[in-house]
């Protein structure tokens, strides 16, 4: 039996490979989104250890140079951490563009998915007809020879059965 070829195989195979790369280019774009958000919350709990500390210290003996420079950690981190939502702002609309990407990579490669199914679909049952016809002329055939045979007419046995009954 003859074997199904999709002539679109290599858009196929190219629309795989551009919606990879963009899985890939999104799962970077998360990747540093997720690290950015991990440093974020560092920095949260960093600020928090800072005000815990300043807090023991204002409790008995003040010790203002100690204060100050926790303040002013307290500020630098909170510095950074303002930075880092920055970043993950400006991530965040990387991510939706390359998400859009990836949706839109997608939808063309099951497109010619769905093209691919139809066309198997088709050639499917072109091939059941196909065999279809073929067995019922294969059973008209048999039903010919076999009502020729009981009528004694060689002429619809063929020229092979004819040579067989010729022969002594």
């Amino acid at each position: 039996m003859a074997r199904f070829r999709f002539e679109l195989e290599a858009l196929l195979a190219m629309r795989l490979r551009e919606e990879r790369l963009c899985m890939t280019e999104f799962a970077a774009i998360e990747r540093q989104r997720y690290d950015l958000e991990e440093n974020l919350r560092s920095k949260q709990r960093e600020i928090g250890q800072v005000k815990q500390t300043l807090r023991e210290g204002l409790v008995g003996s003040v010790n203002v140079g100690l204060i100050r420079q926790h303040a002013a950690a307290t500020i630098a981190v909170d510095r950074l951490a303002r930075q880092t939502v920055l970043e993950l702002a400006g991530l965040s609309r990387k991510a939706d563009a390359a998400r859009q990407r990836l949706v839109a990579a997608s939808q063309r490669r099951r497109a010619v998915e769905i093209l691919r199914e139809r066309r198997f679909e088709e050639w499917k049952r072109d091939a059941d007809r196909k065999e279809t016809a073929f067995l019922d002329d294969l059973s008209n055939i048999a039903r010919a020879r076999e009502a020729a045979a009981q009528r004694g007419d060689d002429s619809a046995l063929g020229s092979h059965a004819r040579s067989e009954r010729s022969t002594p």
